[in-house]
């Protein structure tokens, strides 16, 4: 197929369909979950098709039992009766690699889903390519480094040989974003309408999935471009309820439903696009080095946190009254890990802020590594404590 690429998830798949009944991929329309699950399925169904319900709701339990294995469903969400038929299938004869499921909105958002499946699923989440995956290179495990023995001073002159995508290369990324379908047509035009369909199906149909909802698709656009032109300062809700006429009940259960969509992600005091085409489309971020840089960091650090669950790391947001923030921290389960406090400054240098920033986090982990990533081109290590690094060396 045109434009197909090798996806971070294949391995992780494979093992999990070796293991558990059930193996589920959510994640946003378009992001190749279809494409990715086909490669090991028997048999296919799609709720796309609207005779599939009528043939389940004669003999689904016929049909789940006879077909070949691994089968699988895909956009499940539309049709919410299977899940208890899979629990009912899977409970009569529980071996691995029965069955294969997708689903364009998170499960854990409805209750009835959640429960049906519990202790039968491993789900994982397809996020939008990569810029590995975009430009077809190997994902980078820049973590495995952290945690070695290497000195400091060590690992700085080692990463700072790591870099391979140019500024060109990773602009094209963040204005075109990674959902398959869109990221390479070379029309920016094309692309720009193809853009703005995707989000009118999304809010004018799936959304509904979600929530009932009486937004205009006008209101939709305004609470979603302004996130997008002020991030990734903290989230004001009252002004975002004001400026899209709605209450902030009626905000906060939108704000749900857009990430159960995959199209935003709430990450401490803010909200981050999922995919940088989508942040693009709203707003231009490319002209801001602040927010395309927290955009570039966010959607790598979440990428190694989802397809390295090994390490067992979360992702979260330090914030202190006294203007102290360090927007990502890597924490980890594991132990003998060593968690990570990562700034960024969109200049060549680190910033006063920053140093703040990272020195009052160290008070609270002084065990913890401090990471600054800014423009420049050279890693370095400020006063043996701080490791400087080029935004380039974790692509």
């Amino acid at each position: 197929m045109p434009h197909q690429r090798r996806r971070i998830l294949s391995q992780q798949l494979e093992r999990s369909i070796g293991l558990v009944p059930v193996t589920a991929v959510i994640g946003a329309r378009q992001t190749g979950k279809t494409t990715l699950l086909k490669h090991y399925a028997k048999s296919y169904f799609t709720f796309d098709d609207p005779k599939l319900e009528g043939k389940i709701a004669k003999g689904g339990e016929l049909l789940l039992s006879s077909i070949e294995k691994p089968g699988f469903f895909d956009e499940v969400q539309k049709y919410e009766p299977i899940f208890d038929l899979l629990k009912l299938v899977v409970d009569q004869e529980r071996r691995p690699g029965r069955f294969l499921i997708t689903g364009s909105v998170r499960f854990s958002q409805k209750s009835s889903i959640r429960e049906s499946l519990t202790g039968r699923v491993q789900t994982w989440t397809l996020l939008p390519l990569t810029v590995s995956e975009s430009y077809e290179k190997p994902f980078h495990s820049w973590l495995d480094k952290l945690g070695g023995k290497k000195s400091l001073g060590a690992l700085a002159e080692s990463m700072s040989k790591r870099s391979w995508i140019s500024t060109k290369s990773a602009t094209h990324y963040l204005k075109n974003g990674g959902l398959p379908g869109m990221c390479f047509v070379r029309d920016d035009a094309q692309r720009v309408s193809l853009q703005g369909a995707y989000l009118d199906t999304l809010l004018g149909r799936d959304l509904l999935l979600l929530r009932k909802s009486s937004l205009r698709f006008e209101q939709h656009l305004k609470i979603l471009t302004e996130i997008a032109r002020t991030f990734p300062q903290p989230i004001e809700f009252s002004h975002l309820a004001r400026i899209a006429k709605v209450s902030s009940p009626t905000l906060k259960a939108t704000l749900d439903a857009y990430e159960g969509l995959f199209l935003i992600q709430r990450h401490g005091s803010t909200y981050y696009f999922n995919d940088s085409g989508m942040l693009s489309y709203l707003h231009d971020c490319l002209a801001d080095p602040d927010q395309w840089l927290a955009q570039w960091l966010f959607q790598e650090l979440r990428a190694q946190v989802e397809y390295r669950r090994e390490l067992q790391f979360s992702l979260e947001e330090y914030r202190t009254r006294g203007g102290a923030h360090v927007p990502f921290v890597l924490r980890s389960r594991k132990r003998g890990v060593t968690s990570v406090a990562i700034c960024h400054d969109s200049g060549e240098a680190m910033s006063e802020k920053t140093l703040k920033s990272l020195y009052s986090y160290a008070k609270r982990d002084p065990s913890c590594l401090l990471i600054a990533f800014n423009l420049g081109t050279k890693a370095y290590l400020h006063k043996n404590r701080i490791l400087a690094l080029p935004w380039t060396v974790i692509a």
